[in-house]
């Protein structure tokens, strides 16, 4: 069977995303602040940097136009998708913006 990393990438190919690796990504403050963690976990995405005029934000699912739309809304600046393995994502969550405390 497919590692989540290689259909990660696949999907990543499929829709000509670029593929991130996750192990390299250290958010900054002022971004975490930005996308709460609420809403990083609803959309399995994750703030990676920003950019001149959008931000880049690591998603598992390129299909999923809703999350990227909402987070694009949310944070009022478009957003530069790049792809992740969901369970990377989440573990990014849950390191940089603290497990949940419910």
């Amino acid at each position: 069977g497919f590692s989540s990393r290689e259909a990660a990438k696949l999907l990543a190919d499929e829709f000509g995303m670029p593929m991130i690796d996750m192990a390299n990504v250290r958010p900054s403050g002022e971004l975490m602040a930005m996308l709460p963690r609420a809403l990083a976990v609803k959309y399995t995405a994750f703030p990676v940097s920003r950019e001149s005029n959008s931000v880049r934000v690591a998603i598992s699912d390129p299909l999923d136009v809703d999350a990227i739309d909402s987070i694009s809304h949310y944070l009022k600046t478009s957003i530069e998708p790049v792809v992740a393995p969901a369970d990377e994502i989440l573990a990014h969550i849950d390191r940089f913006y603290g497990k949940d405390e419910e």
